[in-house]
């Protein structure tokens, strides 16, 4: 076996990495036919036009990455942020994923669950962030909270309740932050009222 197609198996065995690009591929000096093998003897999976998920999964954001790099511009967003940050405990059916409201509708992989979102301005660009033990973008925590405020009519009140006392039973909650995030993606009313209520 090629000696660089070896050494892409060791390190993707003492990898957390879920996802791996064409470019990717040909900085580890691996060619089509090197790529064409690995994919064939299983190592990797095609799953969109220079995009591969790497079949040993060993991280636990897989599916939640791979929905990311499937969308262009994509944000995990809503009830898959929360449950990324560990604001709510029940893992979502659907992988939820903002995009911009203007944007086109991408093909998306029938294996997957994904739910898009069309987001306008300011809320498609506030509070979006690469979490790298993630490896894609997501909403921060404040910017979660607030979506689960603004949508509690489609996703329930319960779920803007879990998130905002398990945020606020937090060292590394940020009130002001949170506040601040509100007002400019007119919550802010609302998340007072639940604030009152829950401080």
């Amino acid at each position: 076996m090629k000696k660089s197609i070896q050494n892409f198996i060791a390190e993707v065995a003492n990898s957390d990495a879920n996802i791996i690009t064409t470019a990717e591929l040909k900085a580890k000096n691996l060619n089509a036919y090197d790529i064409d093998k690995l994919v064939k003897e299983g190592h990797i999976e095609r799953i969109k036009r220079g995009i591969y998920k790497i079949s040993d999964e060993s991280g636990d954001y897989g599916k939640l990455q791979e929905s990311a790099f499937c969308v262009p511009n994509g944000v995990i967003c809503l009830t898959s942020a929360q449950y990324y940050h560990g604001l709510i405990k029940r893992e979502p059916n659907q992988i939820a994923i903002a995009i911009p409201h203007k944007a086109k509708k991408p093909v998306l992989p029938k294996h997957l669950k994904i739910q898009l979102y069309y987001f306008t301005e300011p809320r498609y660009s506030l509070g979006k962030t690469l979490f790298y033990d993630l490896g894609a973008e997501c909403y921060d925590m404040e910017k979660s909270i607030c979506d689960a405020i603004y949508y509690r009519k489609k996703l329930g009140t319960e779920i803007a309740k879990e998130v905002l006392i398990t945020y606020l039973q937090r060292k590394d909650k940020d009130i002001d932050k949170l506040i601040e995030y509100g007002e400019n993606l007119r919550v802010g009313k609302v998340l007072k009222n639940y604030l009152e209520v829950l401080l």
